[in-house]
């Protein structure tokens, strides 16, 4: 079940993203993003949602309504729960979302270091849309038009 995070949430969610983003750690310069988030500020302001299953949230995902499309901010998911589709429900939330928000297209982006995620995004659609330096790291900008 996908559901709005709630304050009691937030233990958990730091927890994926130290599992999630901490793979990265001796790759890169300066730490993911995610793992500086004030996760109780986020909850309040009402866009951070996880996935939850038996009792365990498995991931969650932050978004961020733009002028004429929505940003996929954040999407992680536990190491440990991986590969069991938590990602791509998560994902299909977000485009869904995007639809009831009266968006249709969805951006995000990632640190070019950050592998895994570009294979990841190409694999579900995503198109490549710029690199660029964004606080002294390498960027790459992905977007989907949806249907």
């Amino acid at each position: 079940m996908i559901r709005k995070a709630e304050i009691s949430d937030v233990a958990a969610l730091r927890n994926i993203a130290d599992k999630a983003y901490g793979i990265y750690a001796g790759r890169l310069k300066s730490p993911p993003l995610p793992l500086l988030i004030d996760y109780e500020k986020k909850i309040r302001e009402g866009n951070t949602y996880v996935y939850e299953g038996m009792g365990e949230i498995h991931g969650m995902v932050t978004l961020v309504d733009a002028e004429d499309h929505l940003v996929l901010r954040n999407l992680a998911v536990l190491p440990a729960s991986q590969g069991k589709g938590y990602g791509g429900l998560l994902i299909n939330f977000v485009e869904r979302e995007a639809k009831c928000r009266g968006f249709y297209e969805v951006h995000l982006w990632t640190r070019e270091e950050m592998k895994e995620n570009i294979k990841y995004y190409r694999a579900i659609g995503y198109c490549l849309n710029g690199r660029e330096s964004l606080d002294g790291n390498r960027i790459v900008r992905f977007k989907k038009v949806l249907n």
